[in-house]
């Protein structure tokens, strides 16, 4: 769209969204993508390593958690050594 930076959220939005949710139709259900829409009060949890993006209708604040632990210490430190090298 005319006016709208190409590297903004808004342009993935108004012009990538409408078409991947289009072509995810056809898709296996196991692989559509989860839209919805989040309530006051309501958390949402979001696995490790799941693509994601968010929309926000309105103002907001949002609290996000990134959580490494013995358990996922040697994936979490792969991820970051790949995207972020000069650590």
């Amino acid at each position: 769209p005319s006016g709208v930076d190409r590297q903004s959220a808004s342009h993935w939005f108004l012009l990538w969204w409408g078409q991947l949710r289009s072509r995810a139709a056809s898709w296996p259900e196991e692989y559509r993508p989860i839209e919805f829409v989040q309530r006051a009060g309501e958390i949402v949890f979001v696995p490790a390593r799941w693509w994601h993006t968010v929309l926000n209708l309105e103002d907001t604040i949002a609290v996000t958690h990134n959580f490494c632990n013995r358990w996922n210490a040697r994936d979490v430190w792969c991820c970051t050594s790949v995207t972020h090298p000069v650590l």
